[in-house]
């Protein structure tokens, strides 16, 4: 058996094989998390006839997950911005705009308007 009819239990196992390593180190992911990492760390194949990102290495997923997993300056972060009663964030006079560096706190609040995760959306 091999080609296409060995290509996807052979990429299932390596991504099964990913997940219990993740999972093992308590590293948090995600479906996109796993298919940045194995995209961006498969191994190029040079050949006119191959298609998609190359050869899995499922190592170099695990590492590049890893690295993405420290702390870092992105995950210290808060927003929390008040102001007027209006809707959305305002730039009224742009031109007066100064930067400046220091703490800034901005909060951001989901609002869900259906009643439920399972209420039908009508599109006009």
């Amino acid at each position: 058996m091999n080609g296409t009819s060995m290509a996807s239990p052979n990429a299932a196992g390596c991504v099964a094989l990913l997940l219990s390593a993740l999972k093992q180190e308590q590293i948090e992911y995600n479906p996109s998390l796993i298919r940045r990492a194995l995209m961006n760390t498969a191994q190029k194949i040079d050949d006119e006839f191959s298609i998609g990102a190359g050869l899995l290495q499922i190592h170099k997923a695990l590492d590049y997950i890893r690295s993405l997993a420290k702390p870092s300056l992105i995950s210290k972060m808060q927003f929390d911005i008040t102001g007027g009663q209006g809707r959305g964030i305002y730039l009224r006079n742009f031109d007066h705009v100064q930067t400046s560096s220091g703490d800034m706190r901005l909060t951001i609040k989901s609002k869900y308007l259906a009643k439920s995760i399972n209420q039908p959306i009508t599109y006009d």
